[in-house]
């Protein structure tokens, strides 16, 4: 089993390497959690330098953390939060 404390995630956080591992862990936890999906596109490596969504995804049947119908994520593993909500914010509302 394993076994993870909050300061554990922070300091995994705080490695280069969770910015690309992030999303895949992400990716993982909504295929198996959601009940029935038709779309998934969360890039993870390399490919989350790119430009555009963190993640797409359709869900014919969501849950709690992903809604039924389409919907497009952004997400990150900086020390400011509320900055990167904010400026994604701006960044989608601008030119989605």
């Amino acid at each position: 089993m394993l076994r993870f404390d909050p300061s554990a995630i922070a300091n995994w956080a705080d490695q280069p390497e969770a910015a690309q591992q992030l999303p895949e862990l992400i990716r993982r936890l909504i295929l198996a959690t959601v009940p029935a999906l038709s779309h998934l596109d969360i890039p993870g490596g390399s490919a989350v330098w790119l430009p555009g969504w963190d993640g797409l995804l359709t869900a014919e049947a969501g849950n709690a953390w992903a809604p039924d119908g389409s919907s497009a994520w952004e997400f990150g593993c900086g020390k400011d939060p509320t900055g990167k909500a904010n400026g994604d914010y701006r960044k989608r509302t601008d030119e989605p």
